[in-house]
């Protein structure tokens, strides 16, 4: 078997009822050099037995077990094992279309000098499968659509994740320049990653193609509750990012956003307080501040959204 170019990386936990769908979409590729390293993180499910029919139809699928860990070193784990020159992020329940290596590979096959490719993304739900999104939310895009140094893009990075992990194929030399993943982090592992990739003045290249989207699955998860970790993820993040040898310019935003970063946290600790205490049977007023509360969080949460928002469009249009 010929040396692959491409090593797709699956990580996996407890999602057996989805990885079959998501290796398909890897043996479905109209570009076929790749291996595909899944590497699963201590499933209790049928993951294994999943996979495992996949390894013996087709030796490019390989897989290997190992106690939870957690997602950053399940993805080092299997940086480890890669033989490929680039890199396809890919987990286990999302879905790459096509020619999504296809057609990535034939940007960096005529532009050397890039560093990263990436392309468009859209979400759908387990019911209505064939019914693309942009946004769980609003239904608009929000990802990064722009090509160039990446120094010239830190600002948008900086407001928000705007790069998702599977969207990207990756030169393997980036990992030389800024690193693996940092597996102190339980949560935003990937922006981390995106802005160290980031700080280094990368070129990176924006390819908006049909049939090139990776597919991210919504499940039905307590949104308020992973925003909580999400948020503490964020603030380390954050702190650490002001201690990086960048410009002065983009620790002064980062330190902006880290204010806003840390009203949300308390706003939201205050509203998933308040949403647990029990109800007081015969209390009408005990109800009405409860009711009350949980208004005034949600709209102040709400607000800080919408903040988050016009800032990520106002560097944005600085970029047009």
């Amino acid at each position: 078997m010929k040396k692959p170019l491409i090593t797709v990386v699956v990580a996996a936990y407890n999602y057996g009822k989805y990885i079959a769908e998501t290796l398909g979409s890897v043996e479905n590729q109209t570009y076929q050099n790749w291996e595909c390293i899944i590497i699963d993180d201590g499933s209790t499910d049928n993951t294994k037995e999943v996979v495992e029919e996949f390894c013996k139809k087709d030796l490019r699928f390989q897989y290997h077990f190992q106690a939870n860990k957690g997602l950053p070193a399940t993805r080092n784990a299997a940086i480890k094992l890669a033989k490929g020159e680039y890199f396809q992020w890919l987990d286990a329940d999302d879905i790459l279309q096509s020619e999504k290596l296809e057609k990535q590979v034939q940007v960096f096959i005529e532009n050397e000098n890039l560093d990263i490719v990436y392309g468009g993304l859209r979400y759908f739900y387990d019911r209505k499968p064939n019914e693309l999104i942009f946004s769980p939310d609003f239904n608009r895009p929000w990802t990064l659509t722009k090509s160039g140094k990446t120094l010239d893009l830190l600002n948008f990075m900086l407001v928000s994740c705007v790069i998702m992990p599977s969207m990207p194929l990756i030169k393997k030399s980036v990992l030389d320049k800024v690193g693996i993943f940092d597996e102190t982090y339980r949560y935003v592992e990937d922006w981390n990653f995106w802005l160290r990739c980031f700080v280094k003045n990368l070129n990176i290249s924006f390819l908006d193609s049909e049939n090139t989207f990776i597919l991210m699955r919504l499940h039905s998860n307590s949104m308020t509750k992973s925003r909580l970790n999400m948020l503490n993820g964020i603030l380390k993040l954050r702190n650490e990012f002001n201690d990086w040898e960048v410009d002065d310019k983009f620790k002064k935003l980062n330190t902006t956003l880290k204010i806003n970063d840390e009203i949300e946290l308390f706003l939201t600790q205050k509203h998933l307080k308040i949403k647990s205490k029990p109800s007081e049977f015969f209390s009408m007023r005990f109800q009405f501040f409860k009711v009350i509360s949980i208004f005034s969080t949600t709209f102040a949460l709400q607000l800080l959204k919408y903040f988050r928002s016009l800032t990520k469009k106002y560097y944005y249009l600085k970029l047009q």
